[in-house]
């Protein structure tokens, strides 16, 4: 850009520039800034995109896991913490635990704030209509299952369960066939 001008008052000297260049300075920074805006924004919609794949993905794992080994297996969605752990139920009358890794080790909770940052789940309608912390059961035939704190069967699904993430996207979990949409 122009260069500074140098001027003597006295025994000081001072530098300073013109009004053209700071105004033309500030335009840049205007300019940057509004093409800086929306490229965040979109970043904040791809994460709560990724967030609610995230989620779908761990209701499909439960499902395909009750499925394959006959032991139900769930989802439990931790809002106050921010965590979703695939969980199961290894035999009956077992309390829930976490669901083995194929390594055969326990699956560590997924901690959304770390990987998604702002966003997060905003709320979960269980198949029996409460909301709040809830664990999304299915039984060995895959179909979704409402369960006590003990893992014991309480009641059938009355209603579609629903999770929605930040920015009002939701996941459905039908209460006849399990199928997640």
């Amino acid at each position: 850009m122009a260069s500074a001008r140098t001027c003597r008052v006295g025994a000081r000297s001072c530098r300073a520039f013109s009004l053209v260049e700071l105004v033309m300075v500030i335009g840049l920074l205007s300019l940057i800034s509004a093409t800086a805006i929306p490229t965040l924004s979109w970043m904040a919609d791809a994460r709560a995109g990724a967030l609610r794949d995230e989620c779908a993905r761990q209701l499909r794992l439960a499902r395909a896991s009750a499925l394959a080994t006959g032991m139900p297996h769930g989802v439990s969605f931790d809002l106050g913490a921010g965590t979703l752990t695939l969980v199961r139920i290894e035999s009956s009358g077992a309390s829930p635990g976490p669901a083995l890794g194929p390594t055969g080790s326990p699956v560590e909770p997924v901690r959304l704030g770390s990987r998604y940052g702002s966003q997060g789940v905003a709320s979960v309608i269980n198949g029996d209509g409460t909301s709040g912390d809830a664990v999304l059961w299915f039984g060995f035939k895959g179909t979704p299952e409402v369960r006590n704190a003990s893992g014991v069967v309480s009641a059938p699904f009355a209603q579609d369960a629903v999770v929605t993430v930040s920015g009002g996207a939701t996941i459905v979990v039908r209460r006849v066939t399990g199928a997640i949409e």
